[in-house]
């Protein structure tokens, strides 16, 4: 596998709006084993569409393996992570590279402090074992914006030295050259399946900006309905988001 290149950081936002149902936690797709890969820690905007499976395919696309899993509860902030446990022995005994960690939009001053001080918590656990945490930027819901999404998971990146996995600006980028994206499912908050793709390339072009040439042929044209120019959009949007020439955006 190849190493994960770790670009400069840029912040985030955080915690869910929608409420922790006693749900079950998810374990996705162990890999194929080895030493690397990606860790997702999240909730059903994660596990939506499976995106850790996405992004391993965005890299199979890209000509190399990429071993991903994830741990999902549903309506979960980090902080339920934390206190369920299953995250934290996925940690610790699965040898990651990069750790990647999502809750909720996070826009409420309580919501940031809770996602900068989850990060934390989680981050001291991921260097120990040897990986490097990361954010996985999520957008927004219904009456909320992007950028105060954006604003809140870039803060929690810089505040905790993470990657910033900014799928949620990839998504602001899509929409704005194309605004006939549906990027959502019908409630207007879980991604659909172009949503999903669109979050993967986000994630592999961050952790791999090498692969861009490669990443229009990732995204399945036939399945999701989309001609050449709009597979392009979307990995440029992805790219895009994930430069560091965008970390003052």
């Amino acid at each position: 596998m190849r190493r994960l290149l770790a670009l400069a950081c840029l912040p985030v936002t955080a915690a869910l709006a929608f409420a922790c149902a006693a749900a079950a936690v998810t374990v996705v797709g162990p890999g194929d084993g080895g030493e690397g890969g990606v860790l997702f820690v999240g909730n059903s905007l994660t596990e939506a569409n499976d995106l850790p499976a996405r992004v391993a395919e965005a890299a199979a696309a890209a000509g190399h393996p990429l071993r991903t899993s994830g741990v999902t509860l549903s309506g979960a902030s980090l902080d339920d992570h934390w206190q369920d446990g299953r995250a934290l022995r996925a940690i610790r005994k699965g040898r990651w590279s990069v750790v990647a960690l999502q809750q909720g939009p996070s826009t409420l001053p309580e919501s940031r402090a809770a996602l900068i001080a989850s990060t934390r918590q989680f981050a001291e656990e991921i260097r120990r074992a040897g990986g490097r945490p990361a954010l996985l930027m999520v957008w927004p819901l219904p009456g909320q914006t992007a950028a105060a999404v954006s604003a809140s998971y870039r803060a929690a990146a810089e505040a905790t030295d993470a990657i910033l996995l900014p799928a949620g600006d990839a998504w602001t980028i899509a929409a704005t050259h194309d605004p006939s994206l549906v990027l959502t499912q019908a409630d207007g908050y879980h991604p659909s399946p172009l949503g999903t793709w669109l979050a993967a390339l986000a994630v592999e072009c961050t952790l791999f900006p090498q692969d861009a040439p490669a990443l229009p042929s990732a995204v399945p044209g036939g399945g999701l309905r989309l001609d050449a120019a709009r597979r392009a959009l979307l990995a440029d949007a992805g790219c895009q988001a994930g430069s560091p020439s965008a970390a003052g955006r």
